[in-house]
């Protein structure tokens, strides 16, 4: 099993592992509010002994860089040029999710509530870029703070993109409120086309319950605030409750994915800074896609946090 490093600030605690692509592999919260005390599991749990990183488990937290989502064809156009990647094998013929989840991150610093990790990543057959790229996790008893950013470290301006990708443990009756302008329609294999303004059936402006069905949504004018709550009923001698994870991110990642497949014991709300295929739309003329070009030494970051809260 690789190693696990624990995070603690009171009664909350977050593991992460560095070697399975700097995943944080669980993470329970304290909630503030009316339940103060109440603990909370933010995630659905990543199985710490699955060291597949190519066909990864559904679970914890993974950074998305260079880019999230699918690159089309695994042909990224840019300068004038179009790069052949790698394709993923479980997202043939695309590519998927960028490189940094499938890498062994260095520990930089470390103290009991907060870890730092890099990573420096050579030109391979999946990015033809160099890069490094940089994680920090804060933990207090009721919220996680993760900042990520991504360098380019090499000679040529490189496309570039950032993100996380949470699997939030599903509890109980699940809603979700979220203010996004604009949507892109997706493609059935989760590429984007075209953008358009949130329609009514879109809207999570005002709380949804998520029910049963599965889909896929792609957001972007996102304002940076999202709650996911849980509504428990009452049984026996429990008292019904509602848990609530409040997620904000900086104005880096205005890009939202909500992902619910089906039968799973969790939902995926994603904070990035750009579309699925973002790349080779913005190289079509297409704008909006939150595409970013890095000069050398220039660097992209942003950062998200999670807060718990509970009520009876």
């Amino acid at each position: 099993m690789s190693e696990i490093i624990e995070l603690r600030s009171g009664v909350a605690f977050a593991r992460v592992a560095p070697a399975l692509g700097a995943r944080i592999t669980r993470c329970v919260l304290q909630s503030s509010g009316g339940m103060q005390g109440t603990a909370t599991e933010l995630l659905h749990p990543y199985p710490e002994d699955h060291s597949d990183l190519m066909r990864w488990a559904k679970g914890g937290i993974y950074p998305l860089i260079p880019y999230w989502g699918r690159i089309s064809q695994a042909r990224l156009r840019h300068a004038g040029k179009v790069f052949a990647l790698a394709p993923h094998p479980d997202a043939l013929p695309h590519t998927l999710h960028g490189t940094a989840h499938q890498a062994c991150w260095a520990v930089t610093a470390r103290a009991d509530d907060s870890l730092a990790l890099g990573l420096r990543q050579p030109a391979d057959a999946h990015w033809p870029w160099p890069y490094e790229a940089e994680l920090v996790f804060t933990l207090s008893p009721g919220a996680l703070h993760i900042a990520l950013a991504v360098t380019n470290t090499g000679c040529a301006l490189m496309p570039a993109g950032i993100g996380l990708h949470p699997y939030l443990a599903r509890q109980g009756d699940t809603g979700i409120q979220f203010t996004a302008a604009r949507r892109w329609l997706p493609t059935a294999d989760y590429l984007a086309t075209a953008a358009g303004d949130t329609t009514k059936a879109e809207d999570f402006s005002r709380e949804r319950r998520l029910g049963d069905a599965p889909f896929t949504m792609f957001y972007s004018a996102w304002n940076g605030e999202a709650r996911v709550t849980a509504r428990a009923g009452a049984d026996g001698c429990e008292r019904s409750s509602t848990r609530a994870v409040h997620i904000t991110a900086s104005p880096t990642l205005d890009h939202l994915v909500l992902h619910q497949p089906p039968g799973a014991p969790y939902v995926c709300l994603e904070p990035a800074s750009h579309t699925a295929d973002a790349f080779n739309l913005a190289a079509h003329g297409i704008p909006g896609t939150g595409t970013r070009v890095l000069a050398p030494g220039e660097r992209l970051s942003g950062w998200v946090a999670f807060h718990a809260h509970s009520q009876p």
